[in-house]
């Protein structure tokens, strides 16, 4: 099945990158990357998306089956 495929695949290439750089060295650029943007925000975090989505500037197109 395709989804097999397709998971498979991503569970290598997940592999792959965890041996290239390792999920603690990502973890720790998250986390001076999240203190960094919360330092910018006056000590809160902004989320972009969710605000945008409460805005209602978002356009969304409903495909019918």
């Amino acid at each position: 099945m395709i989804l097999d495929t397709i998971v498979a695949a991503t569970r290598e290439r997940v592999a792959v990158l965890k041996k290239v750089k390792p999920i603690e060295a990502v973890r720790q650029a998250a986390l001076v990357r999240a203190e960094e943007e919360r330092t910018a925000s006056g000590g809160t975090f902004t989320f972009p998306f969710e605000r945008a989505l409460m805005e209602g500037s978002m356009n969304f197109m409903r495909l019918r089956a």
